[in-house]
């Protein structure tokens, strides 16, 4: 995947300025999320100093995820910091990276050309297309409510395979657990991936209520102005 940073506005102008550094940096996996850690990010002088400046600072790979919620193995993400966190504003399938290179100094083409080299030798899959074959068969993701009744039987994730469904990965909180074990119990909040039977997984999720608005009937004459 090739993605971009979470950066405030001070940061972008800095880098700009070439204040970049990334000589001591390194990727770290934190609770199933990718973390730059050691970069270095000089302030320009002319940087507002109110806006908090923290050279340091850990940065969610937030873009990342969004690349992947896309389905993009290549990809350019547009965000800014806002009052509650990072917000996303635009994932393009075609990013332009020019801006970057001069920046960071980095090759940024030669290691999408080297992504690609290597998908050809090692090709990673679309799951979903692939196992969508079969009739009545797919691939379901699950969000598990409060009040539902998985959590209320203390169903744990062997039972749905007894009903003809695979748990492929587990999303609880931050944390991604690929192939589940049998013997865990499905928690509110779970985000379930699954492949199996549509049917059997379509009657896990509850129905939602529908309401109805009530309809009057039209009189047999034209409709006064007052009455429109």
């Amino acid at each position: 995947f090739v993605a971009g940073l979470m950066l405030e506005g001070w940061e972008v102008k800095s880098i700009r300025e070439g204040k970049l550094n990334i000589k001591e940096a390194y990727i770290k996996d934190i609770k199933g999320e990718l973390w730059l850690v050691g970069a270095r990010i000089n302030p320009a002088s002319y940087i507002n100093q109110k806006d908090q400046v923290n050279p340091e600072r850990f940065r969610a790979d937030t873009a990342l995820r969004a690349a992947q919620i896309m389905g993009l193995r290549v990809a350019g993400v547009d965000m800014l910091e806002g009052a509650e966190g990072p917000v996303v504003m635009e994932v393009n399938s075609s990013p332009g990276f020019e801006g970057i290179e001069r920046a960071t100094g980095l090759d940024i083409a030669g290691a999408i050309i080297d992504y690609v080299a290597a998908q050809v030798a090692f090709p990673e899959i679309d799951v979903r297309q692939r196992l969508s074959v079969s009739a009545g068969y797919g691939v379901v993701e699950l969000s598990i409510n409060e009040g539902a009744a998985l959590v209320a039987a203390g169903t744990t994730i062997g039972e749905l395979r007894e009903q003809d469904i695979s748990v492929l990965t587990l999303n609880r909180g931050t944390t991604v657990i690929p192939n589940p074990r049998s013997d865990r119990i499905i928690e509110v909040d779970d985000r379930l991936l699954c492949f199996g039977n549509l049917e059997a997984m379509r009657g896990l999720v509850p129905e939602r209520r529908r309401s109805r608005i009530r309809v009057q009937p039209l009189p047999d004459g034209p409709l006064l102005e007052e009455q429109r």
